[in-house]
């Protein structure tokens, strides 16, 4: 069965659910790497690592689970066995899905960056 993913800017706020963050820095995706698997970090809001970031934003629901971009300092490090790489880099090597959905989360935190008081010439 294929799983749905259903684009809202609302999404419902709870810390205990499990959510999953496109968090950017740049081009670049946080992603989890667990013995040579890939995986977009997935945590309750309560128990998300520190990761300082410039701006958040929901972007649905995937297969019932909150989604969201995140736009991240460019001195943000990542924390233990999590690394950055572009969307690239990430073909063939992690779900489609979450591929594609990784790819709507970049174009909203890249337009919610240039578009902060009027568009960019």
């Amino acid at each position: 069965m294929k799983k749905t993913f259903i684009a809202t800017s609302k999404v419902d706020a709870d810390s205990t659910v499990s959510s999953f963050y496109f968090a950017f820095r740049g081009n670049q995706l946080l992603i989890n790497r667990i013995d040579e698997q890939i995986y977009v970090p997935q945590y309750p809001e309560a128990e998300m690592p520190e990761i300082r970031f410039l701006r958040r934003q929901n972007i649905g629901y995937y297969d019932g689970i909150p989604c969201y971009s995140l736009e991240l300092h460019e001195s943000v490090e990542p924390p233990k066995n999590m690394e950055f790489q572009t969307l690239r880099e990430l073909f063939f090597r992690i779900d489609e899905d979450l591929l594609q959905i990784a790819g709507r989360a970049y174009h909203v935190v890249n337009w919610d960056r240039v578009h902060l008081f009027c568009c960019r010439c």
